[in-house]
């Protein structure tokens, strides 16, 4: 298959608004999420609150990570023309690339995906499974971390849970806890 770039043109136009929506969509989700986590909290029942919230967690890198893929989008569609050149030789513009093309089977939109499949041929298959491996390090930081974790840490989950006890104003074992770690850590300073 051949390098199309009227194909790259087409969809990084329709990928902004899918975009929006998707990211629009994840964080109504995540306002919901949150308030029946608040709710379980209120009731006492914190395991099953600490279960919940790491669906919050990871859609809340994944907003990121969209957030991020945005502007490596934005970077392509303002840098566009030098995709015809023979060689690339912006550093920036080939990270933003390799960062789509890693992200692209992660994050499921499939004009990314589309992107990806129509940059990976122009670019040919050592550039893109250098990408798919961030072989060169190469790949935003933030995305590579966000589409491999695999177990979030314990803290975080608390720190998450502290937060929207601390929004809703609820008052349960984990906000005393944290009070009483609080007030031990200002003592013995």
């Amino acid at each position: 298959m051949k390098f199309n770039k009227d194909k790259l043109k087409i969809q990084l136009n329709l990928v902004g608004p899918r975009m929006d929506i998707i990211h629009k969509k994840k964080v109504s989700l995540n306002i919901i999420a949150k308030n029946e986590i608040a709710n379980l909290l209120e009731k006492g029942k914190i395991n099953n609150a600490r279960i919940k919230v790491e669906t919050i967690i990871r859609d809340d890198f994944y907003i990121e990570s969209l957030e991020i893929l945005q502007l490596s989008l934005e970077l392509l569609n303002s840098r566009y023309s030098l995709l015809n050149e023979k060689n690339v030789d912006d550093l920036a513009l080939l990270s933003a690339i390799k960062t789509i093309i890693f992200a692209a089977p992660r994050c499921n939109i499939k004009e990314i995906t589309k992107i990806s499949e129509i940059l990976q041929n122009r670019f040919g298959s050592k550039f893109t499974k250098l990408a798919l491996k961030n072989a060169d390090n190469d790949i935003n930081e933030k995305i590579y971390h966000n589409f491999t974790l695999k177990c979030i840490d314990k803290n975080l989950i608390d720190h998450y849970l502290e937060e929207i006890a601390t929004m809703y104003k609820v008052d349960c074992e984990l906000t005393q806890k944290i009070q009483v770690l609080l007030y031990f850590i200002i003592i013995f300073k």
